[in-house]
């Protein structure tokens, strides 16, 4: 018994010898007898003939684990042939799993606990098509540790933004993170969310003692600089300068948060004080002490003159040595 693969005209008959090694790649398969002598070179072949695929196993190049952040996971040891269709699928379920075609090179991106599973479609006889053994992984994306240091903050605040995944905030650190939900002529709102979903930019504070559950992000004003921005024309910019944000004149630089006006907004001071949304009438914004504004329960404004009476107008006041906002619409 002899056999060969390739053009049964052409190829290489080899002696059968009860087993048969093949490498990697899509075979015509022929098995045959000799008849006759070496001179006649007669050979003869029967009706077994078979198409057979040999492939490597595929790999995965991220072993199951645990992640912190994003991570991107590809699919190496790829079969070549157009035969051979690679599938990736994620969930438990293979019945309802959602299935995509794998290009060699692509990266699957991970941003949640997933299982990948990876096989092969191999088209066989008669229109046939034969499913490899499954490669199974088992990631789960951790939320990233926050990495600040003292140095970050000026004046109790800092700028914040990460697109590797969502982050979580230290416990026992006094560290919040808000969101600018609200600008008027002098102030801007910010309300505190319970950690940062990745790609949202955010403002944090080292003093910080309250918790909170919120994780509504609607509606947030502040934007990220990816690169360079130029301030030009009419447009408005505030951004984070010790403590509060003030008009930018210039450039905003890559890697930044900021806040862009829109032109009916009023253009006021040249500075927005941050008063943090705390539901309540009067919010402390700042701990900027005032030689004159000493004695508890007196008001006095900006410049230090101190007031006769509890202010009837909104604004910004300081009251027992702290900047506070007055504003009667909120009952």
């Amino acid at each position: 018994m002899y056999y060969s693969y390739g053009y049964k005209e052409t190829s290489q008959r080899t002696a059968y010898d009860g087993e048969i090694s093949l490498p990697a790649g899509a075979y015509d398969f022929y098995p045959y007898t000799r008849c006759g002598t070496d001179e006649q070179d007669i050979w003869s072949y029967g009706n077994a003939h078979r198409m057979l695929y040999v492939y490597d196993q595929p790999t995965i190049n991220k072993n199951s684990g645990e992640y912190e952040g994003d991570i991107e996971v590809e699919i190496n040891n790829l079969p070549e042939s157009g035969s051979v269709t690679v599938y990736y699928y994620f969930g438990d379920d293979e019945e309802t799993a959602e299935h995509y075609t794998y290009t060699a090179g692509d990266k699957i991106t991970v941003r949640e606990s997933t299982k990948l599973n990876v096989y092969l479609l191999v088209e066989g006889d008669s229109d046939k098509t034969h499913k490899t053994e499954v490669i199974e992984r088992q990631y789960v994306i951790k939320d990233i540790s926050l990495a600040v240091t003292d140095d970050d903050f000026h004046n109790h605040w800092t700028t914040y933004y990460n697109t590797n995944g969502n982050v979580a905030l230290p416990e026992n650190e006094n560290i919040g993170a808000y969101i600018a939900s609200e600008v008027s002529e002098h102030t801007v709102t910010v309300t505190q969310i319970k950690s940062i979903p990745r790609g949202v930019p955010v403002l944090l504070n080292n003093e910080t003692t309250g918790t909170t559950e919120n994780t509504n992000v609607t509606g947030n004003l502040l934007i990220h600089a990816d690169e360079d921005v130029a301030v030009e024309g009419d447009v408005i910019y505030y951004g984070l300068y010790n403590g509060m944000m003030k008009r930018v004149h210039g450039t905003i630089s890559a890697g930044k948060n900021y806040l862009l006006m829109p032109i009916a907004q009023p253009q006021g001071a040249p500075q927005l004080n941050i008063v943090i949304n705390n539901g309540s009438n009067t919010t402390d914004v700042n701990d900027v002490k005032n030689k004159n504004a000493e004695v508890a329960g007196e008001y006095y404004d900006l410049t230090g003159r101190k007031l006769q009476q509890k202010p009837s107008k909104d604004g910004i006041y300081l009251k027992n040595g702290r900047k506070v906002i007055v504003n009667h619409r909120r009952k």
